[in-house]
């Protein structure tokens, strides 16, 4: 039986919406950028606000890694003994994956506030509490889903193939760009001392940020970029539920709340000087076009097996 992951939790019509309001920023950055900056950074617009968003900007997309593999073991996913192994080694890659990063982003978070000497136990604070309420709801999640009668493991290793690559494919994506760009981050161009001059995000100085690190990786904006992509987990996890599967609008739901996360995270992490307009503009137009490569190819793979299906 032919199942579209996709077709169902994001139409087309969502994807191109993103897309647009990507290359709007982009325009506007490439005209825009360093007035942009000059007024939500330099001038130290919205410091709280940025400061706890770009610390648990990533959490919610790592975490869901950490619960997706955690149902494909919990639910004995195997249904042929040639592939049971194949199954548990790729859920502990996953839980593996998304538990690493989540560490990371932990860290960050207390570099941000420990860069900042401001706000430090607010923000500790703020994203312990963040990581508790994603937990319990994956957690419940999970288990709802692995109660049902109607529960189709192979269905769920698809979502669950899906979320992964999706979220893999951008971070490949995103930092061959980054590193290739080597585009100075606005705090450092607007350090007085740095004499860094500006540069549009079409001037690339090709692998400069392999010899000077992390300051000459501005563009684009990997927060951004996987603060995007839970716009496509939340409507795929719907999905995987038999309660809210058929329900249209709680999917759009779930794809413009993902979205709007990820356009906070992009202002945040240009408040905080770490990235320009047309950088966030970039991550999520990245994003969007990571789903949609995912999206073609789990199609193209699943009218295959219809069309199989069919010849038998």
């Amino acid at each position: 039986m032919h199942k579209s992951i996709f077709r169902k939790p994001i139409h087309y019509r969502e994807l191109i919406i993103a897309a647009c309001i990507a290359i709007t920023m982009i325009i506007l950055g490439s005209f825009f950028d360093k007035n942009v900056s000059q007024y939500l950074y330099a001038d130290e617009k919205s410091p709280y606000l940025s400061i706890i968003v770009s610390g648990i900007a990533e959490m919610p997309t790592y975490l869901s890694l950490v619960f997706i593999g955690c149902l494909l073991i919990f639910c004995n996913i195997a249904v042929k003994k040639s592939t049971k192994w194949f199954i548990y080694i790729f859920a502990l890659c996953v839980i593996a994956f998304g538990a690493y990063f989540t560490v990371s982003t932990a860290k960050n978070i207390y570099l941000i506030a420990g860069e900042t000497g401001k706000l430090k136990l607010a923000v500790i604070l703020t994203a312990s509490i963040a990581t508790f309420c994603l937990t319990g709801y994956f957690a419940f999640l999970a288990h709802k889903i692995s109660v049902d009668p109607n529960f189709d493991n192979l269905y769920i290793f698809k979502c669950a193939l899906a979320i992964f690559s999706i979220i893999v494919l951008q971070l490949i994506i995103v930092n061959v760009i980054k590193f290739s760009a080597s585009r100075p981050r606005p705090y450092l161009v607007f350090d007085d001392q740095s004499k860094i001059a500006f540069k549009n995000w079409y001037q690339w100085n090709f692998l400069y940020s392999l010899k000077n690190g992390e300051p000459y990786l501005s563009m684009p904006s990997a927060h951004t970029a996987t603060a995007s992509t839970f716009a496509a987990i939340l409507p795929i996890y719907f999905l995987m539920s038999n309660r809210c599967k058929n329900s249209r609008k709680l999917q759009v739901g779930g794809f413009y709340i993902g979205l709007t996360w990820g356009l906070l995270t992009a202002y945040a992490r240009i408040c905080c000087g770490a990235h320009f307009l047309s950088d966030t503009g970039w991550g999520l137009l990245l994003s969007v076009i990571s789903i949609v490569i995912v999206l073609c190819v789990i199609d193209i793979h699943l009218l295959r097996e219809k069309n199989y299906e069919k010849a038998k």
